[in-house]
């Protein structure tokens, strides 16, 4: 495989796991949207349910961000951005604990951005 190839494989499975990992953000923003008790409406209440509802909704809101993040970093892998190099190392560190997808996926994409081919394809443009 050449690099090219490489990257465009890693710009899709990060696509791919970024959409999977959107599933669990939305149904926690529904849970709270939807449940009678856990709204936002009701959280000047102070009852239990008020703050698991303004719990599960921050981090909803979390696991939106760390998703869309994911998902920035498939496309800049497809896009072959110079600026994708750093983020992708980045999450290579928390997803080697998510045996085995995340462990595979972390040790794919660090052995390719420490490749020859990996560096050429992802190092900064000359100035």
């Amino acid at each position: 495989m050449t690099p090219q190839d490489h990257a465009k494989t890693l710009g899709v499975i990060y696509l791919a796991a970024g959409t999977f990992l959107s599933i669990p953000p939305l149904g926690f923003l529904a849970w709270a949207l939807l449940a009678p008790d856990a709204s936002f409406e009701r959280s000047l209440n102070f009852s239990k349910w008020s703050w698991l509802g303004l719990l599960v909704t921050t981090s909803a809101l979390l696991l939106s961000l760390f998703t869309l993040s994911v998902l920035v970093v498939g496309g800049g892998f497809l896009k072959r951005k110079h600026w994708v190099r750093l983020p992708a190392l980045a999450f290579c560190v928390p997803a080697v604990f998510f045996f085995p997808f995340g462990t595979g996926l972390a040790v794919y994409t660090w052995w390719f951005l420490h490749s020859e081919g990996g560096r050429r394809l992802f190092s900064k443009p000359a100035r």
